[in-house]
């Protein structure tokens, strides 16, 4: 956690040539200001981020996932906590399929496993910017996702540990990470609930 490191820790690192266009591409970006400046601060202090496309990729998968199903669902009054469960389970497919899309096969590989989960946290970053509404809209169903959240946790860390075991390139560990990307998004987004609005 930040707060239990040092202030030298938290110091930005050196810009050299890969981390200065991480952070020159961010004023290239199709985001908010907003959002511009904290891509900016993470591409100075966040040590995980090695790519320099990593923004550019993230910004085009905000875009990749729709929200249009959990909208959908939101908008029924008693939706059924089984179709809910189904259409966060859809967003995070989407998720995953649009990581292997968007990134080519030698960029994923050439990511550590810490660097492929800020993946998930950036591109999510990105998406929420966008979908400013489904903080609050989450806030209606809370309990729910919160189950949702916990079962998506639970998948995530069972994955992981799975990952040691698995060699390199093989089937098994590529369908393992691409799970472990769908349940980290769902862990995540379902998380994110902001305060209900209020008519």
């Amino acid at each position: 956690m930040k707060e239990e490191l040092n202030a030298g820790e938290l110091a930005p690192f050196p810009l050299d040539q890969a981390r200065a266009a991480l952070l020159a591409s961010v004023d290239t970006l199709p985001v908010s200001e907003e959002l511009k400046e904290r891509w900016r601060a993470a591409a100075r202090e966040d040590a995980r981020l090695r790519l320099p496309v990593f923004f550019v990729r993230c910004a085009d998968m905000g875009y990749a996932c729709l929200p249009t199903l959990i909208r959908r669902a939101f908008a029924e009054r008693n939706v059924a906590f089984e179709d809910l469960h189904f259409v966060y389970q859809t967003l995070g497919v989407q998720h995953a399929d649009a990581q292997r899309m968007i990134f080519t096969p030698e960029e994923l590989g050439g990511m550590a496993l810490d660097e492929l989960l800020a993946v998930t946290e950036y591109s999510l970053e990105n998406f929420l910017d966008i979908y400013r509404f489904m903080p609050s809209m989450q806030a209606k169903k809370a309990e729910e996702l919160g189950r949702i959240a916990a079962e998506a946790a639970a998948k995530a860390r069972a994955l992981r540990g799975e990952l040691d075991s698995l060699a390199p390139g093989s089937e098994g560990r590529e369908a393992a990470l691409r799970e472990l990307a769908a349940q980290y998004f769902i862990e995540k987004i379902a998380s994110s609930i902001g305060e209900e609005e209020t008519p």
